[in-house]
């Protein structure tokens, strides 16, 4: 279990038909996508860096500010 504060922002992110599961292919697109984005010098290769950057960004439960009142 990845815990409370990962799951929502990988599935906001993974989640391409809002299904509330992810199929195989939406679960491999989102590591591309995310291999795509993190790689900013575009050498092909992710640095531990980049990955440690990308996930702090990427899966920050935080991004886009507080939530809101539930």
């Amino acid at each position: 279990m990845m815990g409370p504060s990962l799951d929502r922002p990988l599935m906001e992110q993974f989640d391409g038909d809002q299904s509330g599961s992810l199929s195989r292919e939406e679960f491999r697109a989102g590591f591309v996508k995310w291999f795509g984005s993190w790689n900013v010098d575009k050498n092909g290769q992710l640095t531990e860096t980049q990955i440690r950057e990308g996930l702090n960004r990427d899966l920050n439960p935080m991004r886009g500010g507080p939530p809101g009142p539930r």
